[in-house]
């Protein structure tokens, strides 16, 4: 079983993916056995996820739309965050702004603003001014999970918090949320990998 430890001043263990490896946060005098059960609890959840990441080589080929494409498509060798930016406002961004406007309509909501940013651990949010803001990797996802993004965010302009009747309207759009859901989360290695 590999990761990486480190000791902090903390109270809780955290285990996350980060760099290609298991990372753990542990107090300093948490007992080895504890955490090794929460590395081993945490790969068994995310084990398709770390694995799509260890077969895929991010320096010849990238996710769009949740299909692997080589970056020769692109006129690319390498892949770096700005290269990517670059793949996002010139073939996707108006692709992903239509969709947010077709999904807007539906749910019957209006935003004030979209905004696309490098966010180090969150698909996307809404403030309280309307303003919603997404990830630029969003066009690595599947259509299906953007589309759960996108309605997501777009339910808080009716419940601003994750309460159960959150979910009860989530699921008005989406009665497969749920299932949605446990798959975006999945796909939080991409965070991860372009940062």
């Amino acid at each position: 079983m590999k990761y990486k430890l480190t000791r902090k001043n903390r109270k809780s263990v955290k285990v996350f993916f980060e760099d290609g490896i298991t990372n753990v946060y542990a107090p300093k005098h948490t007992n080895i056995d504890f955490i090794e059960n929460a590395v081993e609890k945490f790969n068994k959840k995310y084990q398709n996820a770390i694995l799509k990441y260890q077969e895929i080589n991010i320096n010849e080929y990238i996710y769009i739309f949740g299909e692997i494409k080589n970056l020769k498509n692109y006129n690319l060798k390498e892949i770096n965050y700005s290269k990517i930016k670059s793949i996002f406002n010139n073939f996707y961004k108006d692709i992903i702004i239509n969709r947010i406007n077709d999904l807007s309509k539906k749910v019957n909501v209006t935003y004030t603003d979209i905004t696309f940013r490098k966010l180090k651990s969150r698909w996307g949010s809404l403030d309280s001014k309307g303003r919603l803001k997404f990830n630029y990797l969003i066009f690595m996802l599947s259509p299906e999970l953007i589309d759960y993004l996108i309605i997501h965010e777009l339910c808080h302009f009716i419940e601003f918090n994750h309460s159960k009747q959150f979910w009860i309207t989530v699921s008005l759009f989406l009665p497969n949320y749920k299932e949605l859901r446990k798959k975006l989360k999945e796909c939080n290695y991409l965070i991860h990998i372009y940062k």
